[in-house]
């Protein structure tokens, strides 16, 4: 015959149960020792990994003047608290940090990872742009190209999930998977990230030519 359970017990299991529900929603790692997801959003500690679709990226390091280093399968890359960068088919953007000063193991990170398939869709942040050429191929960067390139630049994210983008001058709103054609480039806003800060603000956009 089981023991039955007095209320202190009943209130502790409870207890338990809501700790291991807010760690992992934190992504505090008490089981696997990876960071759990939270709309692409990852908070990780120095040293620690995560496995994104078979890969494996690691929080190196974190820096006074907010920049991160991280690795993909080996493959490291410094990303600053600017725009996004690209790491081994993942779009990566700073939203926060901590450094710590020597410190390392209290160093952490909170970043957006999105897997980039096909080539060709780029993680842009707010305010940020980037140069599709006649090849086809995408620079990131605040300051873009005149000539033949095409310039698209995120001009902000709507609460609702549009973007507003600007297209070799030209304005547009592309509504959540909508796809539109500006001179010669077909764009679709794959997935939209709103914040209340502008500088974490970003768009999933998939880019081909027409």
């Amino acid at each position: 015959m089981k023991p039955k359970k007095t209320g202190n017990e009943f209130i502790v299991s409870i207890l338990a149960v809501v700790l291991l529900a807010s760690a992992l929603m934190f992504g505090l790692n008490v089981l696997t020792g990876y960071s759990v997801a939270n709309n692409d959003e990852y908070s990780l500690k120095f040293g620690e990994n995560v496995i994104i679709e078979g890969k494996n990226l690691r929080l190196e390091d974190v820096g006074s003047n907010k920049a991160v280093l991280v690795s993909v399968d080996g493959d490291t890359t410094e990303v600053s608290d600017d725009c996004t960068e690209t790491a081994n088919g993942f779009g990566i953007q700073t939203l926060e940090t901590k450094y710590y000063g020597s410190n390392k193991e209290k160093r952490l990170a909170k970043l957006r990872i999105v897997s980039l398939t096909g080539g060709k869709s780029y993680l842009v942040g707010a305010g940020c742009s980037i140069t599709v050429n006649s090849k086809n191929s995408v620079q990131m960067g605040k300051f873009v190209k005149k000539g033949n390139n095409n310039a698209i630049t995120l001009e902000d994210v709507s609460r609702n999930g549009d973007v507003f983008l600007n297209i070799n001058g030209v304005d547009i709103i592309l509504s959540l998977t909508e796809s539109k054609s500006v001179d010669d480039i077909l764009i679709t806003n794959r997935r939209s990230y709103f914040s209340n800060k502008f500088d974490k603000k970003a768009a999933l956009l998939y880019v081909t030519k027409n």
